[in-house]
């Protein structure tokens, strides 16, 4: 084991190749990993040497990863993972466990905050970080060779002589977001490298809050949390300026679960970016509110940049939705839709289809729901029961998994693993199915969106977006 020096160390952060074993043609879309950016100043800032490597983004094999790793010569190898990306990272961290043995393999995120038994048991990873990344790895690297000192560091799982997963306490929720350096971009590919919809770029992603206060039984708030925990204006401008100025942006993701949970706050911000002027083009990716969407705020969106907006809708029926958590009335989502096309974006709207309340018939009301909105781009999610869901306990207490509830194949979008009350899999192929057909294979669609993209480039970001689902599901 690699001894450290004065307590700092060098850290060789990882993003798996998701492409490996896919064909060029058919990519799927990636933006640059703002987690494991804010990771990778953390660890900068606190006086460690950081290399990046994301895999993903520069399409390289795993050979060649080991082999930049092994030139680095690490003390320790943090891998990220989420729910799309979970065996890519598997496989990655197994290979790189083969090819450094003497290397310390750190693994965090989304997935690997749930599934920790899985990844110590097969000696996958040497230790977990659980939630909130940035204050644990700074700690857990002044550290990373004294194995006893880890049982004092908050948001830790690893293995000890007599306890196979040994947890430590859970790591409260960072509440001064503003103390954490701005995420460094400058040690990644360029954004250029990346496969997303865009108009302009170089783009990079901006996340203003975290946590959301909504209970929706499909989500998970290991994270961040149901706290909704707000940047100031002031470093959430810095930063777009920063940004603006060291690397050429031009245009921002703003990823946030609710933008504009804080109706007078996002306002505020639009209000200072129409008056600094920094000439970008905004994209709101993860869904904003439609409830909080008001004619006011559609006009600021337009002025500050605002192209294109994604809604968090989840189900055409109001029932469902109610049911689910949400928390969402659909008029304001049809009135939302409005305002937004009224102020010349793109509208996009995320469905689920696949609720533990949902039937046949209730899916089809969501895909009518979808097309009687008009939206440019909905799209249709098969629903995917993840481990530390509501959803899955749901699904463990009155339904039944057709496979452990917890393999790797129950997180694909090609496959449903669950079956209850009147749901059954065969009901969501066939509602998923006909959901792309029915929005997309209409002449007046095919029409539209050939007229609303303004270059080819951005029509072809579209088309590689949308392939691998139309191939896999169409017919």
């Amino acid at each position: 084991m690699k001894q450290a020096r004065d307590g700092r160390v060098k850290a060789c952060l990882v993003f798996p190749n998701i492409y490996l074993g896919i064909p060029l043609n058919i990519n799927t879309p990636i933006h640059p990993p703002l987690g494991l950016a804010y990771l990778a100043a953390v660890l900068r800032e606190d006086g460690n040497q950081v290399k990046v490597i994301d895999a993903a983004a520069e399409n390289i094999g795993l050979n060649n990863l080991a082999g930049r790793v092994k030139q680095f010569n690490p003390h320790f190898i943090g891998i990220t993972t989420n729910i799309a990306n979970s065996r890519k990272a598997i496989l990655t961290a197994r290979y790189l466990r083969g090819a450094i043995p003497e290397c310390i393999i750190v693994m965090g995120g989304p997935w690997a905050s749930v599934e920790y038994e899985m990844l110590l048991e097969d000696n996958i990873a040497d230790v977990v970080v659980i939630g909130e990344g940035e204050r644990t790895i700074v700690e857990l690297a002044k550290h990373v060779n004294d194995k006893e000192r880890w049982k004092q560091i908050q948001g830790l799982v690893f293995s000890t002589g007599d306890n196979p997963v040994f947890k430590t306490e859970p790591r409260p929720f960072i509440e001064d977001l503003d103390s954490l350096p701005f995420p460094a971009w400058d040690l990644f590919p360029s954004s250029r490298k990346y496969h997303f919809i865009h108009r302009r770029a170089p783009f990079y992603p901006i996340m203003t809050t975290r946590g959301c206060p909504y209970d929706c039984i499909h989500c998970t708030k290991l994270v961040h949390g149901y706290k909704y925990r707000k940047r100031s204006m002031k470093n959430v401008l810095s930063e777009i300026r920063y940004l603006v100025d060291n690397f050429g942006t031009r245009e921002v993701f703003i990823i946030d679960d609710s933008f504009n949970l804080d109706m007078a706050r996002a306002e505020k911000i639009l209000d200072e970016i129409i008056r600094q002027d920094f000439n970008l083009m905004i994209k709101f990716t993860n869904g904003i509110r439609a409830d909080r969407i008001t004619p006011r705020l559609g006009k600021k969106l337009k002025a500050a940049g605002t192209y294109a907006a994604s809604l968090g809708i989840e189900s055409g029926c109001q029932e469902i939705v109610h049911a689910i958590g949400k928390g969402l009335n659909l008029r304001a989502v049809i009135k939302a839709v409005k305002i937004l096309h009224e102020n010349g974006m793109i509208v996009g709207g995320f469905f689920i289809l696949g609720h533990p309340m949902d039937d046949f018939n209730s899916m089809m009301k969501t895909i009518d729901f979808a097309i009687a909105l008009d939206l440019d781009y909905p799209q249709f999610f098969k629903s995917l029961p993840f481990p530390g869901t509501k959803m899955y306990d749901l699904i463990r207490k009155h339904g039944t998994f057709l496979d452990d509830g917890r393999a790797l194949d129950g997180y694909s979008i090609n496959t449903v693993n669950f079956s209850i009350w009147e749901l059954h899999p065969e009901d969501i192929q066939r509602a998923f199915r006909f959901s792309y057909k029915a929005f997309y294979l209409r002449p007046v669609k095919i029409l539209k969106l050939l007229l609303q993209y303004r270059s080819l480039t951005e029509f072809w970001w579209f088309i590689k977006s949308t392939i691998g689902v139309f191939l896999g599901n169409l017919f």
